[in-house]
């Protein structure tokens, strides 16, 4: 085409034109070779942060249950402490009549901190309705743990050493499980705060786990429940109240 005088040969302008292209593209995917990895591991900085918040939500919910059960727990450890056991022992008061007021009065008084605390962290993204049943089902494990420090500890000083060996086995094992593969979470089935942990783990970070939300709620009943008739005779030799 150039022969014939169509197109006349390039010049020395488009030439330096291309050139131009060539070294804008060359930079670009060096500086694309460069940046690149930072920006996908600010993506991924975000999403952990993202999913950071939702486990500390979990956790918060925990720690609502946690506080419940200790308020529990100290109040039968100040009975023993007061001898007020030994008056309610002559009482027509009865041990169920007795762990049902104390369990009662750690239910509600942490289902206030759970749901303000819920709101504050998760706003309108959780649902309330399945929060408020799946925190009702795991109030028992809250009442199994303050059975156990109400039981054991006969002053204060007991409380809190024994806190510490409760909070581990409470707090600490469900969060590890996180890092535990699939196919061992089997050993942690019979603990019923693995269950619970579950259940605010479904609503909060959106994973199913095995059973989804209605079965960990399930187990965390019957398990929680399992531990009250085992801990039932203890309650009754340590707190020595009629049980009916």
């Amino acid at each position: 085409l150039a022969a014939l005088g169509i197109v006349g040969p390039p010049s020395e302008d488009d030439a330096e034109a291309v050139r131009a292209a060539r070294r804008r593209r060359a930079l670009y995917e060096t500086a694309s070779q460069l940046v690149g990895p930072f920006i996908d591991a600010h993506e991924e900085l975000r999403a952990s942060r993202s999913l950071l918040a939702e486990y500390g939500a979990v956790v918060l919910v925990m720690l609502a249950v946690m506080i419940g059960a200790l308020v529990m727990g100290f109040l039968m450890v100040d009975d023993k402490e007061s001898r007020a056991i030994e008056a309610l022992g002559v009482s027509p008061l009865t041990l169920v009549q007795y762990l049902l007021a104390r369990g009662f009065f750690a239910v509600v008084f942490s289902t206030v901190i759970a749901l303000i605390s819920s709101a504050i962290l998760a706003g309108t993204s959780v649902n309330y309705a399945l929060l408020l049943v799946g925190f009702l089902v795991s109030s028992f494990v809250g009442i199994v743990i303050g059975y156990i420090l109400g039981g054991f500890a006969n002053n204060q000083l007991e409380a809190i050493g024994l806190i510490k060996v409760v909070m581990f086995a409470y707090l600490t094992i469900p969060i590890l499980t996180i890092f535990v593969s699939e196919s061992w979470q089997w050993a942690f089935y019979l603990l019923p705060n693995f269950w619970m942990f579950k259940i605010f783990e479904t609503l909060f970070v959106e994973q199913s786990g095995p059973v989804g939300f209605w079965g960990a709620t399930g187990l965390t009943l019957a398990t929680s429940l399992l531990y009250l008739l085992a801990l039932a005779p203890l309650l009754r030799r340590r707190v020595q109240l009629r049980f009916a």
